[in-house]
């Protein structure tokens, strides 16, 4: 555990924070010494994870309650908090313009299918005569020349029925003199 502890020192000290992570955890797996949990904190907030990091320095200050380094450490915890805090309100800015971007590619492909079914339209009107329009019935020549042929029936019929006709017959109520 000792030359794991010496050895993630160096590695913290370098920047190399992840390899001096895992020497640490596997020092205090091994030593179980609450001291550890500070550095594994310390490499937590390095890494950018606060809350990790202020999970192990609360559980430094748990298992160290009369530790000389309490404020420190305290401050530490009070400013991953705030670090995640403002982590998170930067991953919530993210999503949205994310989301709003999204939104707007989706609009954008909308547009772009609309103006190519107005282009396919357009290309099927240039190409098809326009559809027929339907007039109705009253508005048709060949309705206008069979009512115009009924009525001249009509009259016909008409005149005939009043005229009598010219054969004798119908002489026979008039006055022969």
């Amino acid at each position: 555990a000792r030359q794991a502890i010496k050895k993630a020192e160096a590695l913290y000290r370098v920047g190399e924070i992840e390899s001096a992570l895992e020497l640490y955890t596997h020092a205090y797996e091994k030593s179980d010494k609450p001291e550890l949990l500070f550095n594994i904190g310390q490499c937590h907030m390095g890494l950018g994870d606060y809350r990790k990091a202020s999970f192990y320095y609360e559980q430094y200050l748990r298992d160290v309650p009369k530790s000389r380094h309490r404020e420190t450490v305290k401050a530490l915890v009070v400013e991953a908090n705030e670090r995640e805090a403002r982590a998170e309100e930067q991953r919530n800015k993210e999503l949205e313009r994310e989301r709003l971007l999204a939104a707007k590619q989706v609009e954008e492909e909308r547009a772009r299918a609309a103006a190519k079914e107005t282009e396919r339209l357009q290309r099927l009107a240039e190409v098809a005569p326009p559809p027929a329009e339907r007039r109705p019935g009253y508005k048709k020549w060949w309705f206008w020349t069979a009512v115009g042929g009924a009525v001249a029936v009509g009259a016909i019929a008409t005149t005939i029925a009043l005229s009598g006709g010219d054969d004798d017959a119908s002489l026979g109520t008039l006055d022969r003199r």
